[in-house]
Order: structure tokens, then sequence, then C-alpha cells
């Protein structure tokens, strides 16, 4: 009676397996389809695509002349025709590397926000500190970084 019990519940767990993976495959066919038409402006039929599934990498969906790597509907990489469209989930090469100067620059902005903010906490640990003055010094330093922040959104 055990040995069945276990093989139902193993038999159960390979069914519930299957019915995600095919909405998974399915799923990230659509956003590489999506992807194509996008960038490349063709149209692809779902029912040509070649699926690769990957447990520990993106899976990949290919057409002729189309490669895509996507993980959970997010495409990573396309490439149509010979074309990178999509690098690293960029759109591109440039794309990638504007992203990686931007994070940089705010990386560097943190840095120097914080180092002012440790300047502060410290002239608050002096007797008779001046409130105002140390508000002020680090309104200052939050102004100097959101004098571009009247944006909400780019798109």
């Amino acid at each position: 009676m055990k040995k069945i019990i276990i093989l139902l519940f193993l038999v159960s767990i390979f069914v519930q397996s299957s019915v995600v993976s095919a909405s998974d495959e399915r799923e990230d066919i659509k956003a590489c389809m999506k992807k194509v038409k996008e960038f490349a402006n063709i149209s692809v039929d779902p029912f040509d695509a070649k699926y690769e599934s990957h447990w520990t990498s993106p899976d990949i969906v290919r057409w002729k002349n189309v490669y895509c790597d996507t993980s959970f509907d997010r495409v990573h990489n396309l490439q149509v025709s010979g074309t990178e469209y999509i690098v690293q989930s960029y759109a591109g090469e440039k794309a990638l590397s504007l992203s990686k100067k931007l994070k940089e620059k705010i990386k560097k902005e943190k840095d120097r926000l914080e180092i002012q903010l440790e300047k502060a906490l410290e002239a608050l640990r002096h007797k008779d500190p001046d409130l105002k003055e140390i508000e002020k010094f680090i309104d200052n330093g939050i102004l100097d970084t959101s004098k571009c922040s009247n944006q909400d959104d780019i798109n």
C-alpha cells in the first residue's frame, strides 16, 4: 500500500510539472514572438518554433533566422538574421553599455551621499550641533542629486 501511495505521488508530481512546463513554453514563445515583432517588425509562427527547456539557464526559442532566450516571460537575448536586437535584456549593445554607465553613476552618487550622511551623523554626535546647518548640508546634497528628477517617467 505504501508503494502505491508513493507511486501515485510521483506520478502526480510528473503530471503537474508537465502542465507547468507546457504553460511556460507557451508563455516563452509568446514573449519571443512579441519582441521579434516589436524589434525586427516580422511575424513568426508559434507552430514553427523550436523550444529548448533548461533548468539552470534561460530557455531557448528558435525559428529560421531567429534565436531568442527567455525565462519567466522575459526575453534576455534576441537575434534575428544575424542582428542582435536584445542583449542581456536591453535593446542592443548600446543600451546595455549605457545601462552599465548609469548604474555606475548612481553608485557613485549613492556613495557620495552616504559619505555626506556620515559627516552629518558625526556632527550630530558633538555637543550643541547646529541642527539647521546639518539639515541644510544634507538637503543641498540631495538637491544636487535631484536636479533632474522633475520627471516621473522617461516614456
